[in-house]
């Protein structure tokens, strides 16, 4: 039975998502939570953890102009208000869902059509480049062997070709804004 998270009564407004990821690529295990509040993105380190480079603010939702998806692999959310940038890794987080509850508590929008499984919390490029590795070393392993040869060829260039279509399909939604999402210029002016 995992222990009881501690509360988030010291956040203001109701909680929308909870996650904990590591604080940088170095960390094993996750050291620090995320949590968005109905009114803030709140990240801290974990009580019981001790992280190297420890992350800890709290931005209000109402002021957060900007929020991009960045990276391939090691993936990053980064939130923008008008006077500072704020980084989240995602490793570990279901990057949709943190970004779900971002944007149903602001005014930020983004144009470009999104696929369905993007609000299932997976991320196709993901999916794509493990398939894709996978497929890769399968078919190594029957290239080695002297049955599957042809076979281990054929998986091999199945499992490279997903890889770099996933990669592909990243460059092109970045190229298109799919990572992007602002502000309204129109509404934040009616709320000043």
């Amino acid at each position: 039975m995992p222990p009881p998270e501690p509360p988030a009564e010291d956040l203001p407004g109701k909680v929308q998502f909870r996650a904990s990821t590591v604080s940088s690529d170095t960390v094993a295990e996750p050291d620090t939570e995320v949590i968005v509040t109905d009114e803030v993105v709140a990240v801290r380190p974990m009580a019981e953890a001790d992280p190297d480079s420890p992350l800890e603010y709290t931005v209000p939702l109402d002021e957060v102009t900007r929020m991009e998806c960045e990276g391939f692999m090691c993936r990053t959310v980064t939130i923008e208000t008008p006077t500072e940038t704020y980084g989240i890794p995602t490793a570990g987080l279901k990057e949709g869902h943190l970004r779900q509850a971002i944007v149903d508590n602001t005014t930020l929008t983004n144009p470009c059509i999104r696929l369905d499984i993007d609000r299932l919390g997976t991320c196709p490029c993901a999916m794509g480049t493990y398939a894709g590795c996978l497929l890769t070393v399968l078919g190594f392993g029957l290239v080695l062997s002297v049955v599957g040869a042809l076979l281990g060829a054929v998986v091999m260039g199945v499992g490279i070709g997903l890889t770099v279509l996933a990669y592909g399909l990243r460059k092109v939604g970045k190229w298109r804004g799919a990572n992007v999402w602002e502000g309204n210029a129109e509404e934040a002016d009616a709320a000043a």
